[in-house]
């Protein structure tokens, strides 16, 4: 089975795909806005309900893994996407945590 996200014709999909299955899931959010001179503008995100859905999805997996997992990649993206001040909260919780200064 092959599951991986496509971002390919001005699209943003989870794709599902095995030997009978093909599934496609759109998972971005399109915002409209003109600008200042008035000319029609769009965003293209992520949703968060799809964010949710994946980062539940993840979290569960990692969580029920016997063996050890380099994860250190996956955590550098997600710290990029916090704002400064949730990513200093994190930090230090983290040196509190699992970091022995002693």
């Amino acid at each position: 089975m092959d599951i991986y996200f496509d971002r390919s014709h001005y699209c943003k999909n989870i794709v599902v795909k095995d030997t009978n299955v093909h599934i496609e899931e759109d998972v971005e959010k399109r915002t409209f806005f003109k600008d200042e001179e008035g000319n029609s503008k769009i965003v293209r995100d992520i949703s968060d309900d799809s964010l949710n859905m994946v980062s539940s999805t993840l979290d569960h997996m990692i969580y029920d893994r016997v063996a050890d997992y380099d994860s250190s990649g996956l955590i550098e993206s997600l710290l990029e996407k916090l704002p400064q001040e949730k990513r200093e909260e994190l930090y230090k919780h983290i040196r509190e945590e699992y970091i022995n200064e002693d």
